[in-house]
């Protein structure tokens, strides 16, 4: 893996934070004017808004956000394969000295240490895509994805793989009463918040 690839995701998570920013403001100039990404324009009585202007106006803020909502779901798929390209041991220049990323050196991870656990399960509601996954409060996660002990960046990479990875199968290893198990999660919407369902703190 070369520093161009390194550099690559840099600016990627950069662009990314960019869309995101653009997203929230768009998002509060909707909520100013009283709506939100769905719902018909309407008034508080159901009659059609007489205002012209406000309805091109909420029109041109959704078409505009969901643009940015596509393009943001395309920078998650190229971080995350970048940041698979930084950690996969394969693609590493056996001249390159070492990855800046909590001053670990790729070349010195050893299948213990990635099997080391990083953070707990604190609560998983109920019917959410973490409980039918099998996930429990108290495991112990030892891989979420491609993220471990040495790349998570304070658990905001599995956030990055949880969005860059909607409907789409991520595995899973935790440690549960000291037994090692695999479990299959699939990241998507349901009737609470978020994607999962579940909270996870570091150790």
């Amino acid at each position: 893996m070369s520093t161009d690839t390194r550099n690559q995701v840099r600016e990627w998570i950069e662009e990314k934070d960019s869309v995101e920013s653009k997203i929230n403001t768009l998002v509060l100039q909707l909520q100013k004017l009283g709506f939100g990404m769905s719902g018909g324009l309407v008034d508080a009585e159901g009659f059609p808004l007489p205002d012209v202007d406000v309805i091109f106006e909420v029109r041109s803020l959704r078409n505009e956000i969901a643009i940015l909502q596509t393009d943001h779901l395309g920078l998650m798929k190229k971080i995350e394969q970048g940041l698979l390209d930084c950690f996969n041991p394969e693609k590493i220049d056996d001249k390159e000295e070492e990855l800046d990323i909590h001053s670990l050196s790729i070349k010195d991870q050893s299948k213990e240490s990635e099997l080391e656990e990083f953070c707990k399960v604190k609560a998983v509601q109920f019917g959410s895509p973490a409980e039918e996954a099998g996930l429990k409060a108290e495991d112990l996660i030892t891989s979420f994805g491609f993220v471990n002990i040495n790349n998570h960046e304070n658990l905001s990479n599995i956030r990055n793989v949880v969005v860059a990875n909607e409907n789409r199968e991520i595995l899973v290893d935790v440690i549960r009463a000291g037994e090692r198990r695999q479990l299959k999660l699939v990241p998507k919407r349901w009737r609470g918040q978020g994607l999962l369902g579940c909270q996870v703190v570091p150790l």
